[in-house]
């Protein structure tokens, strides 16, 4: 159906992110690489700076209510933990407790703007970060993960991540890039588990660990 000029007033780069057409996703991404603005992290020093230390967790959660976009997971071990809150398309807080408040961080992280593929999709689909720059990069056969799949990162998009899938497992090399291109760790999945020896390492290619997983 054609609209016209109308179909601009509909519609902006940040939304056609979630386009499920691929064409469409890129013309976005092309257009936010080169204009998009970070929201500015003044935005949420006042907030952070409310938050006292000694407060208890459940306090916290109830002053961080009407301001988190959503909670984005944490993690943590015996009575410390941490959370993760986004904030906006760009900033993230952690914040570590362990019986009380212990205190947050802010730090930027682009929202990953991930749309799934046809059902029966088969070829290489795209993904994007809200800036523009592209998140993801996997093959698919029959709606299935097949081949390379690669991440990048938010700020420049250099390569992450590069692993394999077959038939919708993951199955073959996995290799981690820093930003310089250097390979920060290495390892091989076996339908889906890691097996065999990884190595992790350094920035100046020296190995910093190695951690060898079983066989099955």
């Amino acid at each position: 159906m054609f609209c016209g000029s109308a179909c601009g007033l509909l519609a902006s780069p940040k939304s056609d992110l979630y386009s499920t057409n691929q064409e469409t996703r890129a013309v976005a991404a092309k257009i936010l690489r080169e204009t998009y603005v970070p929201p500015p992290r003044t935005n949420w020093d006042s907030l952070v700076a409310s938050l006292k230390v000694g407060t208890s967790k459940s306090n916290i959660l109830e002053l961080l209510k009407p301001v988190v976009v959503r909670p984005e997971g944490g993690g943590g071990s015996g009575t410390f933990e941490a959370q993760q809150f986004r904030l906006d398309d760009w900033w993230m807080l952690e914040c570590h407790f362990d019986h009380d408040f212990l205190g947050c961080k802010l730090f930027a992280q682009a929202l990953d703007v991930w749309i799934e593929p046809p059902s029966n999709f088969t070829g290489l689909w795209t993904t994007y970060w809200i800036n523009g720059q592209k998140s993801y990069e996997i093959g698919y056969k029959d709606g299935k993960r097949d081949g390379e799949m690669r991440s990048f990162y938010f700020d420049d998009g250099s390569k992450a991540v590069v692993t394999h899938f077959h038939q919708g497992v993951q199955e073959g090399d996995e290799t981690g890039y820093f930003h310089s291109g250097k390979v920060s760790y290495r390892g091989v999945y076996k339908t889906n588990e890691m097996i065999g020896t990884w190595t992790w390492f350094n920035g100046d290619g020296t190995v910093q660990s190695t951690q060898q997983r079983p066989i099955r």
